[in-house]
């Protein structure tokens, strides 16, 4: 299954309604597109997280009209599987699309730690194959403590 993960700082101000309403709206299109995932939002540090998951075709393309969306500015992409295998296991099988909010998160314990992660993890600093499987570690334990 091919999935990425990225992190953005958003250029206008999202209500906890908007985000959810953003989350049904893309909710509905990646369930045609067979794309699955998650959003989240860190309101303190203002940064937008969002994982997606499905066909490669259909994820890159979502990625590319995401990256021209004049509401947010990219800070990071993490290809986290470039496997063309479109058969392989979904995390979220069933979350076309899910806004998960912060305190949501926090009871997890996971949004500081997917944000350093996802914020300050480059390939400057970091092997790629490093960078990836923390991020999938991090993903993962979310994927098994929402489920």
């Amino acid at each position: 299954m091919f999935a990425l993960i990225y992190a953005s700082h958003p250029a206008i101000r999202f209500t906890d309604d908007d985000l959810h309403a953003l989350a049904v709206q893309s909710s509905e299109k990646n369930g045609r597109l067979q794309v699955t995932g998650y959003l989240s939002f860190n309101r303190e540090r203002t940064t937008i997280f969002q994982y997606l998951e499905g066909p490669q075709p259909a994820v890159l393309e979502l990625m590319a009209a995401i990256t021209a969306d004049e509401r947010h500015r990219i800070a990071n992409v993490i290809r986290l599987d470039d496997d063309n295998d479109n058969d392989g296991p979904r995390l979220f099988p069933t979350w076309h699309m899910r806004y998960l909010n912060a305190s949501y998160l926090r009871t997890m314990q996971m949004e500081d730690v997917l944000e350093v992660a996802l914020l300050t993890m480059c390939e400057k600093t970091f092997d790629r194959a490093e960078i990836i499987a923390t991020v999938q570690r991090l993903v993962r334990h979310i994927a098994q403590r929402a489920a």
